[in-house]
């Protein structure tokens, strides 16, 4: 049930559906991620660590208006993890989408939502457990 319920929060957020309960339009393929299966973040290096705190400071200043649940981009995050380096150099994106996989398998409630459309790749980081 909250994989249904981030996969409407993503559709809602990109703007493929007015409605809570709508469908993505045809020829967008929507991908709702839960576990990744790398273990979280216990062995994970120190900037992965300032990483999470830093997306959990984070969660109240993206909450929906109208779905009240987290939601973060892809964008969003790239800028979080650029801080968690610190003075170590900048994190790239594909960096930050590995960082976010292993965040989505420590924290419950996480969902990775991946959208394509005409070739375009979206990606949304929901949180089903924050609520405004």
């Amino acid at each position: 049930m909250p994989a249904r319920t981030a996969r409407r929060i993503a559709l809602a957020y990109w703007g493929y559906s007015a409605k809570a309960g709508g469908r993505a339009p045809q020829g967008v393929s929507v991908k709702i991620t839960g576990e990744f299966g790398t273990g979280g973040l216990a062995e994970a290096a120190a900037p992965v660590r300032r990483f999470a705190a830093l997306v959990e400071r984070a969660w109240p200043d993206y909450i929906g208006n109208v779905s009240r649940y987290g939601r973060l981009p892809l964008a969003q995050l790239v800028a979080l993890a650029r801080e968690a380096y610190s003075d170590e150099g900048a994190a790239t994106t594909e960096e930050t989408e590995t960082w976010v996989q292993r965040l989505v398998d420590e924290v419950p409630g996480l969902y990775l939502a991946t959208a394509e459309r005409k070739g375009e790749t979206e990606t949304l980081l929901v949180n089903v457990r924050v609520k405004g």
